[in-house]
């Protein structure tokens, strides 16, 4: 019996069960000759009416001569999804990827019923996902990758209760990410990535235990992300880069980080490698490990260590991103060509113990923010651009030793708060546009070796406070607008070998109190 070409439901009565083994072997044909009439040359060239369809090349079928399987992937197929496809009850396999394929998906293969996998990656597919496939209850893998797919993805496929891999990556999605997808409970694997998502991420999804592989970057999605999150501790891989989140990890996601570092901090590293030109950072490929780049140094947990691009003719802005580098303790940049403000997201960088970005072209104003770095010992910002105030803020860097800001464009006054400096040992401020005078509460800096200094506009007396400076080898105030006499109690300052005060208004005159040796280090 044969009854195809016609306009009769692709659906076979249960009723007619006397008539199936008849009836299949023509009305399966037809709809996968359905598909061969859409092709040219010699495509699917042994799709023969005069042979038995379970005899085609890529079609299997169980005992009962039903169709099971269907492999036609890489055959150059062209034409649109036959909806009469639909009749494949017995179907656990349909992959045609990576051919030319046209058109949506058919509402109507929502009666595959026994269908497993579904593979369509790699063609031209067009339109929405069909609210209608969520009653493929028994699909486990999807996978739609690399077509021109549009529209939002169905609340109503969360009925797709046993699926654990979901590959929809390069398409033109929009929308948000559904909330009810939380029900799949059974997903291992999600890839959304390079699509048009806007909105946030659902707390919802919290409830996904079973993903281990949760892919969703370079799309447009914003907002924080959720805390909830913390629950998913089955991830081995997520990426999160080219959105709009903000660079720092929640606390509560520490379960996540060996997860997300790897590619969270690739892309943030990527981010600088976006703005050069030529060959610089050519080794910086996302087919390579971080770990492996040039430059790149990684803790045996492989999360960023160390950062030592100096002198790499790098170009562009300091990225907000690199604040996800919460294991870095050495940042170092200098003598590149690096522009653009100080980011005050870096303050998310707790571990860091050297900054050093000196001899770039940065600007703006020292970020309050960074007073977050409690563990930096030196920072090393000479020879930028730098403008503002120093920050009194900065006075909760307890551990730092050396402060390295000189030749830049500093205005403002000396903040008395870095008194609680304590471990501070080289503070070099010279040439700026500093003004006002030396802070008599500086004296406490009992451990400074090194006070820089000169070429500024300070005014005022020479502090006689800061005869507690015991440690002091060398002092260079020179050329500001200093004035009044040399402090006798300064005499305790026994072990200084440089102490420059010429160009200023100073009495020309040392105190008796001052040892030969103090006299001959000072020049005046």
């Amino acid at each position: 019996m044969r009854l195809g070409g016609n306009m009769f439901p692709a659906t076979i009565p249960g009723q007619w069960s006397d008539l199936r083994s008849v009836l299949d072997e023509r009305y399966e044909a037809d709809a996968l000759l359905a598909l061969k009439a859409q092709q040219r040359g010699g495509v699917l060239s042994n799709w023969s009416p005069s042979m038995r369809k379970c005899d085609w090349s890529g079609v299997t079928c169980n005992t009962a001569g039903d169709v099971v399987e269907l492999d036609l992937d890489g055959k150059s197929l062209a034409g649109t999804l036959p909806p009469e496809w639909s009749v494949f009850s017995s179907a656990t396999i349909i992959s045609l990827m990576g051919n030319s394929l046209m058109g949506t998906l058919p509402p109507q293969w929502s009666r595959l019923s026994s269908v497993e996998e579904m593979g369509l990656n790699i063609n031209s597919l067009t339109g929405t996902l069909p609210p209608q496939w969520s009653t493929l209850t028994g699909v486990t893998d999807i996978k739609l990758t690399g077509n021109s797919f549009g529209g939002t993805l169905p609340p109503e496929w969360s009925a797709l209760s046993r699926v654990d891999t979901v590959d929809m990556d390069s398409n033109s999605f929009t929308g948000t990410l559904p909330p009810q997808w939380s029900a799949l409970r059974d997903l291992e694997s999600l890839d959304l990535h390079g699509n048009n998502f806007t909105g946030t991420l659902p707390p919802q999804w919290s409830a996904l235990r079973s993903v281990n592989w949760m892919i969703l970057s370079d799309n447009f999605l914003t907002g924080t992300l959720p805390l909830q999150w913390s629950a998913l501790r089955s991830v081995t891989w997520m990426r999160l880069g080219g959105n709009m989140f903000p660079a720092t990890i929640p606390g509560q996601w520490s379960g996540l980080r060996s997860a997300l570092d790897e590619r969270y901090e690739a892309d943030a590293l990527l981010a600088l490698k976006a703005q050069q030109r030529g060959g610089v950072l050519s080794n910086w490929s996302p087919s390579r490990r971080k770990c492996n780049w040039s430059g790149v140094r990684c803790n045996t947990a492989g999360a960023v260590d160390e950062l030592d691009l100096d002198g790499r003719s790098l170009t562009g802005t300091l990225p907000p991103e690199w604040s996800v580098f919460a294991s870095a303790t050495i940042i170092h940049l200098h003598q590149n060509s690096l522009a653009g403000a100080l980011p005050p997201q870096w303050s998310a960088m707790r571990s860091v113990t050297e900054m050093n970005l000196l001899s770039n072209s940065l600007t703006g104003m020292l970020p309050q923010q960074w007073s977050a770095l409690t563990r930096v010992n030196t920072i090393e910002l000479e020879r930028n651009r730098l403008r503002g105030t120093m920050p009194p803020q900065w006075s909760a860097l307890r551990s730092m030793t050396e402060l390295d800001m000189d030749s830049n464009s500093f205005t403002g006054t000396l903040p008395p708060q870095w008194s609680a400096l304590r471990s501070i040992e080289r503070m070099f401020l010279w040439n700026n546009r500093l003004a006002g005078t030396l802070p008599p509460q500086w004296s406490a800096l009992a451990s400074i070796d090194a006070i820089l200094l000169d070429n500024n506009s300070l005014t005022g007396t020479l502090p006689p406070q800061w005869s507690a400076m015991t440690s002091i080898t060398r002092m260079r105030l020179h050329s500001n607008s200093l004035a009044g006499t040399l402090p006798s109690q300064w005499s305790s300052l026994r072990s200084v070998s440089e102490m420059q005060l010429q160009g200023n208004n100073l009495v020309r005159r040392f105190p008796r109190q001052w040892s030969a040796a103090l006299r001959r280090a000072s020049q005046l």
